[in-house]
């Protein structure tokens, strides 16, 4: 998992992450874009596991309509495209 900034016209937007006990030492929930004029959105399910000590995130990412270049850079580093959408599979154990 890598970090990084990008300088950007305004903030890239509002998002939300839920999560729920599905049963003891699992959680699932979503990381999710919650306004339209996002510049970055993130539709993604998010699954922890305490016996594995594993965190899973399977979903997509895209630019919103024309959005500024820097935007536009990161998605391929998410992961591989498909429709201009980042497929984001990752998963890792601690």
């Amino acid at each position: 998992l890598t970090l990084g900034l990008v300088r950007t016209p305004q903030p890239l937007g509002s998002y939300s992450i839920t999560l729920a006990d599905n049963r003891e030492g699992e959680m699932s929930g979503a990381l999710q874009t919650i306004n339209d004029d996002a510049l970055l959105h993130f539709d993604v399910n998010i699954n922890l596991n305490a016996e594995s000590r594993s965190v899973a995130l399977h979903g997509h990412a895209w630019a919103g309509n024309n959005q500024a270049e820097a935007v536009q850079a990161v998605i391929p580093l998410m992961g591989p495209l498909q429709n201009n959408r980042a497929q984001i599979n990752w998963q890792r154990s601690f």
